[in-house]
């Protein structure tokens, strides 16, 4: 081809594709869905069959009724088997959420324990664990590890529960969503709590943990969390011990000091305490020490390595779990391209950055937050448009959970996904949905009057699923990927009032197994 071919060839090929005069408008949600919610339950101790209860009410579609024994573990005695309305029963809800779950856990976990001498997981119970959790995973009924697992999860033991999870692709999770900080030192917590702190805390505690200890258990809660003390490390338990008790010593040797007005004691007891208490408020606690090299504990590169992206935090002063706000949407902040999202970036203990997201949760222990989904607050969040994380222990409380008024609110969540306004989903396929979203670059171009929607990340389809674009033009853009046609197979265009919208869909959408 002649210089001057080439010359005119190129200039036809800018006249060609342009910027298109209309940008095309890249949906926060899946089409046709206005706003997101989806449900965090913490699974903690609990028996097998009641874990499965909550998930028939959930997950499934059928009538839960009396004098069986889900009934018996969801509601017998409590105020929803007294409420007429449900002497019928209580029928599921066909909501697609997931649980979190436990690696190590001798009741729940996929694993009762790891055997650090063999090298092994240990299962003595009888019951085949990892096979009740596949049966979970096949269900959709578990996507979040909730913690690695309680004592002593060591990096090995790490290691052999992840690559169990990595051995079949139902069993992949991307979420973590920690446990108490104080029981799993394995758990990725970037934010550190010094001794003084939590002996301060512990001290405020002891009236509502006197309480709880009484009876008063609800009551207490109102007031504090979690009303039972911190504990300290085991390995740094005695010394601190110690150093509380030169404390105590000197504050009481500081009080005779002042009752007998004898100046040389206080001066010295004054000088004891302000040095325990300089040491303590030095002092990091060693908790959550899953992203701190060097440690037996450190696995946060062996959690990347397994694909987990998204975590919620309990101690970061920065990003809190519980928000007090009267309201389901989660605080927006900006990605790196500017859109809305409810993810920060968080550094950890390693010097990596990981993605924070915050839930709400109401109520003692959470277990308020579903009666507090209203129909006025729904129509808040699908009126800003919102994405909420809902955090509660149905699992572990059920039947504090699962109240007539609770059982409203998740009938509430049912309507709005079933008339198309609320997108309900699994948490890990929210989070993958918002992060893509929030983070994808494109470029829209007119070609020969059509509009092109190049996207430049990421290319992959299948993370990918769910975007969704609308044009107000006259007919659907064309999608391209690295400059190639998009699939016609995996794309679903539909005309609206507003123009069409084009949304990206799963090569292979799972159906959870019943």
């Amino acid at each position: 081809m002649s210089g001057k071919s080439t010359i005119a060839a190129g200039l036809l090929a800018v006249s060609l594709a342009q910027p298109a005069a209309a940008e095309v408008e890249l949906l926060r949600f899946p089409h046709p869905y206005r706003a997101a919610l989806t449900i965090s339950s913490d699974t903690h101790r609990t028996e097998l069959a009641r874990f499965e209860a909550v998930h028939r009410l959930v997950n499934g579609s059928e009538q839960i009724l009396p004098g069986t024994k889900a009934w018996s573990l969801l509601f017998a005695g409590s105020a929803v088997e007294q409420d007429p309305r449900f002497a019928k029963g209580v029928a599921g809800h066909r909501l697609p959420i997931a649980d979190g779950f436990y690696l190590f856990d001798d009741e729940i976990g996929a694993f009762e324990s790891f055997d650090a001498e063999r090298g092994a997981v240990a299962n003595d119970s009888g019951q085949d664990l990892p096979a009740v959790l596949d049966a979970w995973f096949r269900r959709g009924w578990i996507d979040a590890l909730h913690a690695c697992g309680r004592g002593p999860v060591d990096r090995d033991a790490m290691r052999t529960g992840l690559a169990w999870l990595a051995a079949e692709p139902d069993r992949h999770t991307s979420v973590v969503t920690n446990h108490s900080f104080g029981t799993t030192p394995c758990g990725v917590e970037p934010d550190t709590i010094d001794a003084l702190s939590l002996s301060i805390k512990n001290g405020v505690k002891l009236p509502f943990w006197l309480l709880s200890e009484m009876g008063a258990s609800d009551l207490a809660r109102r007031f504090a969390k979690n009303p039972e003390p911190g504990a300290f490390p085991p390995e740094q338990r005695t010394a601190l011990r110690f150093a509380l008790l030169i404390g105590g010593i000197g504050a009481a040797v500081w009080i005779w000091g002042v009752h007998s007005r004898h100046r040389g004691r206080v001066g010295a007891s004054t000088l004891v305490m302000l040095g325990v208490s300089f040491y303590l408020g030095a002092t990091d606690l060693a908790y959550s020490a899953g992203d701190n090299p060097g440690t037996r504990w450190y696995s946060l590169d062996l959690q990347r390595d397994a694909g987990i992206r998204f975590y919620s935090f309990i101690q970061s002063a920065a990003y809190p779990e519980r928000l007090v706000a009267d309201s389901l949407a989660l605080p927006w902040t900006d990605s790196p391209t500017g859109r809305p999202t409810i993810l920060q970036t968080v550094r950890a203990d390693d010097g990596s950055e990981l993605l924070a997201f915050p839930r709400i949760g109401k109520g003692p222990n959470a277990r308020e937050t579903l009666a507090w989904v209203t129909d006025a607050r729904l129509d808040a969040l699908v009126a800003e448009a919102g994405i909420s994380i809902l955090w509660t222990h149905w699992a572990s409380d059920a039947k504090a959970v699962f109240t007539p008024a609770g059982l409203a609110g998740l009938g509430r969540i049912r309507d709005r996904h079933d008339a198309g306004e609320l997108w309900v989903a699994p948490l890990a396929e929210l989070l993958r949905f918002h992060a893509v979203q929030s983070r994808l670059t494109f470029k829209t171009l007119a070609i020969d009057g059509h509009t092109v929607v190049e996207i430049e990340s990421p290319t992959d389809p299948a993370e990918l699923v769910g975007i969704s674009f609308r044009d107000s033009a006259s007919q659907p853009p064309e999608l391209r990927v690295a400059g190639a046609r998009f699939p016609e197979q995996l794309q679903v265009a539909e005309r609206t009032e507003a123009g069409w919208v084009v949304r990206i869909r799963a090569a292979t959408p799972r159906t959870p197994v019943p």
